[in-house]
């Protein structure tokens, strides 16, 4: 029974760290920011690192700036070389793509989250499930540390009690002897 609490308070404070890690991903679209799990490696940001981008006119993008753009159905990233007439030329890390101002989705930031692309996207994919199994486990845990407080302070009180009687016991003893 003492492994199956451990288990469970484990589990528990697994279930917070993801949760608290999803909520830490997901605050920067509250602030009007888009996130982007990179399949694959460009420019400096690694595969499986989630990167952030904001929605903007393309009047605001210069060259030197990172940009997130649709190229087909593919979403990409890369930094500015030169602007031309509704045209941009964006390197990606491999080579130079002509990229017209209506597919450029918004402009970089320099928050990057690397290695918990994977584990967003399957959070935010089987969003209920996950939800429902750290909650239950969250919720087992605080159930189970409740029943054991409990049965813990009966078992004190047993023992106290225990001890009161025979305390008397000895002071009887005491008293038949010294009489």
């Amino acid at each position: 029974m003492k492994y199956i609490r451990k288990l469970f308070r484990l589990l528990s404070t697994l279930s917070f760290v993801i949760l608290i890690v999803y909520g830490l991903v997901h605050v920067p679209e509250l602030f009007g920011l888009h996130k982007l799990v990179m399949e694959k490696d460009y420019l400096d940001y690694p595969k499986d690192s989630i990167v952030y981008y904001y929605d903007t006119d393309v009047k605001n993008i210069g060259a030197g700036d990172v940009v997130t753009f649709k190229k087909g159905n593919e979403i990409m990233l890369g930094s500015i070389r030169g602007i031309s007439s509704n045209e941009f030329k964006v390197n990606t890390g491999s080579r130079e793509e002509p990229v017209s101002a209506s597919n450029i989705l918004g402009k970089n930031i320099n928050i990057v989250i690397k290695y918990l692309g994977p584990c967003v996207v399957f959070i935010t994919n089987n969003l209920v499930m996950v939800l429902i199994v750290l909650l239950s486990f969250i919720i087992l845990n605080f159930v189970l540390r409740v029943l054991y407080k409990n049965k813990d302070n009966v078992d004190k009180k047993e023992v106290i009690e225990n001890n009161l009687v025979e305390d008397n016991k000895e002071h009887k003893k005491v008293l038949e002897i010294d009489e």
